[in-house]
């Protein structure tokens, strides 16, 4: 259940936003990681989207899978080219 409606996700419907945001097939694994991590109660999806202060969520990919998809890393890649699989995961993680 994603808050703060508690509205039912499915992998389909996280597919199909994921596709809408320009997320290419291979980066569907980190997005499901990232949305089932924001589903959790540790995360308090809820507190973050009810604040009257400016917060964001950030997500970190590390390790292999960073590497298999071509996110960016290193002092000099940031923030790289639009379009590049670092600029996805807000627009399709929520």
């Amino acid at each position: 259940m994603v808050p703060p409606n508690l509205a039912e996700v499915t992998v389909e419907k996280v597919a199909v936003n994921a596709v809408l945001a320009g997320c290419r097939p291979e980066y569907l694994p980190v997005v499901l990681a990232a949305v089932h991590a924001a589903c959790t109660d540790e995360f308090n999806a809820h507190g973050l989207l009810a604040t009257t202060w400016g917060a964001g969520p950030a997500i970190v990919v590390n390790g292999p899978v960073a590497r298999s998809i071509g996110m960016n890393s290193g002092a000099t890649r940031w923030p790289g080219q639009p379009g590049e699989p670092h600029h996805w995961p807000g627009r399709c993680s929520w």
